[in-house]
C-alpha cells in the first residue's frame, strides 16, 4: 500500500486501514509498522494524524496480545536463531527483575531489544497483561508520534 492509496481514503477507511496493519505488522514482522507510519502521515491531512497514531497503536497491542498469549507455542516451534533471540530478552527480563517493565518500556518506545521478541518473553515468563499492555502501549504510541510528525517537523527545519 502506497501514500497515494492511503490520501485517496476518507477518514474512516483510514483509520479501519490503519488499525488492520496495526494487527498484521504485530504478528508478522515482516510488515514493516515504522514506513506504514510515515507514509500514512505523509499522505494524510493533518487533522488525521493523531487518530493514525491512536489507530496503529491499538492495532499493534492487539497483535502483541495474540503474541503474547501464544508465546510458549511460539517458542516451541521457533527456529534456533529466532529461539535464542528470545532466550536472551527472557534472560535480561530475568536477570534485572526490577528493570523489567522499564526494558519492555524501551523496546516498545525504540525497537532495542527487539519488541517482538521481548513480547515472546514477556508471554512466556507470564508478567502481568494488563501491566504489559499498558506499558507497551505508551511506548509505542510515543514511538509512532514521533515517526508520523518526524517528516513535517524536519521540514520546517531543512526549508
Amino acid at each position: 500500500m502506497d501514500a497515494d492509496s492511503l490520501a485517496g481514503m476518507g477518514p474512516a477507511a483510514l483509520l479501519l486501514v490503519t488499525l488492520l496493519y496495526g494487527v498484521l505488522s504485530a504478528t508478522i514482522p515482516l510488515f514493516n509498522t515504522e514506513l506504514f507510519v510515515v507514509g500514512a502521515g505523509v499522505a494524510a491531512a493533518e487533522g488525521m494524524r493523531a487518530p493514525i497514531v491512536v489507530a496503529i497503536t491499538v492495532g499493534t497491542m492487539i497483535g502483541k496480545v495474540a503474541v503474547y498469549a501464544g508465546a510458549e507455542r511460539l517458542v516451541a516451534a521457533a527456529k534456533p536463531r529466532a529461539r535464542e533471540r528470545v532466550d536472551r530478552a527472557v534472560a535480561a527480563l530475568r536477570r534485572w527483575p526490577a528493570l523489567t517493565w522499564p526494558i519492555i518500556f524501551v523496546s516498545a518506545l525504540v525497537g532495542l531489544p527487539p519488541f517482538y521478541a521481548v513480547t515472546v518473553a514477556s508471554g512466556a515468563l507470564r508478567l502481568g497483561l494488563p501491566l504489559y499492555v499498558a506499558v507497551s502501549s505508551v511506548g509505542r504510541l510515543l514511538r509512532f508520534g514521533a515517526l508520523i510528525y518526524a517528516p513535517h517537523l524536519l521540514r520546517g527545519v531543512t526549508a
